[in-house]
């Protein structure tokens, strides 16, 4: 019969050798491959089942087929042919199927739109029709106009965060079929279609099988599916044991695919299915040692032999892609050492029998030494957590000094799989989040003058050294290309918002463009006259702007590099310019502290903006509506365009700014400062949101992609990163105008209650720059407030003779309690929520239990003045009470406040938590220091030099196994409870810290200091 050749479409004819029956393994192997005259021995891969292969499936000749105007062939296949039609009735254009019938199989080849016509789902393609015109069956459904995930892979590798987005959209698109009880069983990159926005569709439900206890659409012991991506039970043809965790594998198959572009089973198809019969998935890894390990693990795990063993639904397999994105650790582990070991050997028990004879005997030769093996052990343990301690306080210098390569190598040895990750805590998520932020971090061998990313991400360029610049794989970060110039210095370059093209300005004066995924000698160049200094595209892609230190601002048509337009900056030295949003407008900035609007079709001056002292750089919003500058002071500078007045001014501290660029959606201001730092602003508020350092020996240049997700920084040193813009999204600092005297993270974990200024209460949200005002009760001092720890109520104190519950949802009052002083008073809600502590400085301490409010459960009166905090044991049933004199009280609230123990530490106590499940307590001091008490050793006290002065605030991390201290050297540390050893030191305050607070999760970290800054420090 004749086929068509995969390449050049050639017919070719081939001889079908049938075994008996027409079994399904004699037509796989004829189909293999073919001959074809012109290509040679070409593979020729097909789909085995219900869709069957047929010769030169339907031309159509004909223009119409019932209702529909057939406009174009769009595919062709083994299936039979689908149109590009024309709906006569709708109006509409349509996708419209005309599968290969033979007698008999109408009722099958309806099977599929009967399935898909009930799924509903944005990455589902719809079903619009389906109908039968003189015994042609045909479907139409939504037309997608774009191409296969199979074409996307032709052309090479995606990026893993675009290898996240597809699969993830697919998973959830086949839980909603699972969900409605539809198995696909024919899941490949030919059945995904990506639209031109790159949104993933999945089509033919060709094989799709309801889950029920209807009739199976063939015979158990048929092989169905695409052999290359169909699961084991399906390879075995166990049809009726196939459910949608054989779709699971394909995504598994899919993702193997587009981390190494290599199909994880190879060879014929007879091959291909005894290999996912009998053998385990490889590693991609194996194949490309750049895969990450969570993806790798997650992508073995979709491949697992048993369905058991795979994740049970597509939403788990979307829930953990969506983990990886976002630098979470996933829920799957890889297999271990152990299970490897026992699959061996049940495929292989002759072998594994003699091995573990070898074994036995070796065992009882090593008994002997089992005494002397423990003990190493135990030495290995305190070994490896000394070691641990020292990489966590090496990944706070690493973080603070910007060497991203070198926080990554620090936090590599705690992985999952590398044996020490039962050591991480905290500290070690926290680092490992930091360090995904950033993608790539690669270099050059001279200062970086200015740094580029396409508008998809996937590449990004960098110049500053003579003659030559270069471009990297975002997604490997390997060099693509190294491009020359004949001589001078490539000083600005600039990738196209609509294209792959690279525009670069160098300082012999001449513009050139390039095809960098193609060539390394530009396509195209034109002479602009003095140094080139600074390109820009205009937003539309269509034109480009170039200007030097001196003359006019050239606009040229990207069409013919005809010049459209000179913007003319007199004598001053030019600063920057930036085309508005809608490309219709030039912004210039000179160094006479003035920027002009020029209307650029009419060549009319519109306004001016300042002055701007000493400007540097600027940027328009992305509504076009505000222009934020940057200047030499370290101020950022906010400006209305339409009245030209100027509206706020940041201080974002000492050093110039390099540069800045808004984010495509303008929900971020990005800045880069001549100290290092990379600071994220919020337009909305002109609030700082995030700071880290990114840069050394220069001001530092960034560009943001078109589609916002990836940052691109350059450094004097020479080092380039790539920074994960949605990384950036939740804020890590929050600012009030006052100091931060105490914070208490809600039962959410999204929102904190503070106190600001000693004066009010406020709740802001920890996610968003929101906040929400409690209204003041009186003109008294706010003392404290506490957040009860499952319900909507904070308790707030004061020094007006009373504590008020405020129900944080009502936002009202829902009532008073006399506290019995005007004295300083802390409120304090007991750990299972059942009673409130009310303590004033007095040193009088009354217990109610919060189902009567108005007497007492245990009230008493110390012998000691000037209470300094308390503190509720974790199974609420003792009080630690802390004095300034040194003196410390446990006394149990269960029966009538008797103390229970009593010691003194030195210093003067400023505040106190319980660790390791109450039975230690940890005491920050006026002095510095920490003191350590053992429920153990009650009369032995430990102390040890935690701050060089004052510890304001010590809060224990949910499982008691960490505590956490704040204090006046600006300083927050976190500490092993158990040994007393420092484990990492935390920075950003840049005046003492008041107050700490952990959520219930022990995930977020929140401290609170002088400077009003509001730090937030999340661990995922």
């Amino acid at each position: 019969m004749l086929v068509q050749c995969p390449s050049c479409k050639e017919s070719v004819e081939v001889i079908v050798e049938s075994g008996e029956n027409d079994d399904t393994p004699n037509v796989i192997d004829t189909f293999s491959s073919i001959h074809c005259p012109r290509c040679g021995e070409v593979e020729f891969q097909i789909d085995v089942g219900e869709t069957r292969v047929a010769t030169n499936p339907g031309t159509m000749s004909q223009e119409k087929l019932a209702h529909f105007s057939l406009l174009k062939l769009v595919g062709r296949g083994g299936f039979g042919s689908v149109w590009l039609a024309e709906d006569d009735n709708l109006g509409r254009q349509v996708a419209l199927k005309v599968p290969v019938s033979k007698d008999n199989d109408v009722g099958s080849l309806l099977h599929e739109a009967k399935t898909a016509a009930k799924l509903k789902h944005p990455n589902i393609v719809s079903i619009f029709e389906v109908g039968v015109e003189e015994g042609q069956v045909f479907i139409a459904s939504e037309f997608i106009d774009g191409m296969t995930l199979r074409d996307l892979l032709s052309t090479g590798k995606t990026t893993t965060e675009r290898t996240c987005e597809i699969l993830i959209d697919i998973a959830n698109a086949l839980q909603h079929a699972h969900e409605n009880g539809v198995v696909h069983r024919d899941i490949k990159p030919a059945n995904i279609i990506l639209n031109k926005e790159g949104q993933p569709f999945v089509t033919d439900f060709g094989l799709a099988k309801k889950i029920s206890a209807e009739a199976s659409i063939s015979s158990e012991g048929q092989v169905l599916g695409t052999a290359k991506y169909m699961s084991p039970e399906q390879a075995s043809g166990k049809t009726r044991e196939t459910d949608h965790r054989s779709d699971i594998y394909a995504i598994g198959i899919i993702l193997f695919e587009m981390l190494t572009l290599h199909q994880p089973f190879r060879g014929n198809v007879r091959a291909i299915l005894h290999q996912k019969i009998y053998e385990d998935a490889p590693t991609p890894n194996s194949l490309d040692p750049s895969v990450p390990k969570d993806l790798e693990t997650i992508c073995l795990k979709c491949l697992e032999r048993d369905p058991e063993k795979r994740y049970q639904s597509s939403s788990e397999v979307a829930e953990e892609l969506t983990r990886f994105q976002k630098g979470e650790p996933i829920k799957a582990r890889p297999v271990s050492s152990i299970e490897k070991t026992w699959r061996w050997c049940r495929r292989r028990p002759g072998v594994a029998t003699l091995l573990a004879s070898l074994f036995l005997s070796l065992s009882l030769g090593l008994a002997g030494v089992s005494y002397f093996w423990i003990q190493a052990l135990r030495s290995a343990e305190i070994a490896n957590g000394m070691f641990y301690r020292a990489q966590m306080n090496l990944a706070t210098e690493h973080l603070r000094s910007g060497d991203i390569h070198a926080l990554k190598q620090v936090v590599l040895p705690f992985m999952d799989g590398e044996g020490l990750e039962s050591f991480r805590g905290f500290e070690w998520n926290y680092f490992n989040s930091k360090s995904n932020v950033f993608m790539q971090s690669v270099g050059i061998s001279d200062p970086v003058s200015d740094v580029a990313i396409s508008r998809q991400g996937d590449l990004f360029a960098a110049c500053g050294t003579p003659k030559e610049f270069h471009i990297w794989s975002t997604d490997t970060g390997e060099v693509l290309r190294v491009c020359k110039i004949p001589a001078g210095k490539v000083t600005t370059l600039s990738f196209s918002p609509s294209s792959s093209l690279l525009a670069t300005g160098s300082n012999d004066g001449w513009l050139r463009f390039w095809n960098p995924v193609e060539a390394e000698t530009p396509t195209r160049e034109v002479k602009h006259g003095p140094s080139v200094e600074l390109i820009r595209f205009s937003p539309d892609g269509k034109q480009i702007a170039t200007g030097g230190k001196t003359g006019a601002v050239r606009i040229w048509s990207i069409e013919d590099l005809e010049m459209v337009a000179q913007i003319p900056t007199g004598k001053p030295e030019l600063v920057d310019f930036r085309f508005s949003p809608d490309g219709q407008q030039l912004a210039v900035g000179t160094n006479n502290e003035i920027i002009t609007r020029w209307d650029i079709a009419n060549r009319i001056k519109l306004g001016t903006l300042g002055p701007c002292p000493l400007l540097l750089h600027f940027t328009y919003s992305a509504d076009g509506k505000q222009i934020a500058a940057g200047t030499y002071s370290g101020q950022v500078l906010w400006w209305d365009v339409e009245t030209g007045e100027q509206v706020a001014s940041t201080p974002i501290g000492d050093g110039a700014v390099g540069d800045l660029e808004n984010s495509n959606d303008s929900n971020q201001l990005l800045v880069t400062k001549a100290v290092g730092d990379l600071i994220v602003l919020d337009p909305a508020t002109q609030q700082e949101t995030h700071r880290f350092q990114t840069h050394t020996l220069s001001f530092g240049t960034i560009d943001v992609s078109r589609n916002g997700k990836l940052i691109v920084t350059g450094s004097g040193d020479g080092s380039v990163n790539v920074i994960r813009l949605n990384r950036l999204n939740l804020p890590e600092v929050l600012w009030e105008d006052k100091h931060i005297r105490q914070l208490e993270v809600l039962p959410s974990g999204n929102e904190v209650a503070v106190i600001v200024g000693d004066e009010r209460v406020e709740i802001r949200s920890l996610n968003r720059m929101e906040s929400r005002k409690i209204p003041k009760f009186d003109d008294k001092r706010v003392t404290s407030v506490s957040a009860h720890p499952t319900k909507n109520l904070l308790a707030i104190a004061t020094m007006g003779n009373e504590v008020v519950l405020w129900d944080t949802k009502k936002e009202q009052v829902e009532s008073k309690i006399p506290s019995g002083t005007e004295s300083s008073t802390e409120a304090l809600f007991s750990p299972d929520g059942q009673m409130l502590a009310i303590a004033n400085r007095t040193g009088d301490v009354q217990i109610l239990n919060l189902s009567d409010l108005t007497t007492p459960q245990t009230q008493w009166a110390s012998d000691y003045q000037k209470l300094s905090s308390i503190s509720f044991h974790p199974d609420s049933s003792e009080l630690a009470v802390t004095f300034e004199n040194g003196q410390v009280e446990l006394r149990n609230v269960l029966k009538g406040g008797a103390i229970t123990q009593s010691f003194e530490v030195s210093g003067g106590p400023l505040d106190a938590c319980y660790c390791l499940e109450g039975n230690s307590l940890a005491i920050g001091t006026n002095s510095g220091s920490v003191h350590l008490w053992n429920r153990a050793e009650p009369r032995k006290v430990s102390s040890i030099k935690a701050h060089r002065a004052k510890v304001n605030t010590v809060s224990s991390f949910p499982n008691g196994q960490r505590f956490v201290t704040g204090a006046r050297d600006r300083q927050v540390k976190i500490w092993d409870a158990k040994t007393g050893q420092l484990i990492t030191t935390l920075h950003g305050h840049e005046r003492q810290v008041f107050a700490s607070a952990l959520s219930k999760d022990g995930k977020t970290l929140v401290s609170g200091g002088l400077s009003g800054d509001i730090r937030i420090w999340r661990s995922k």
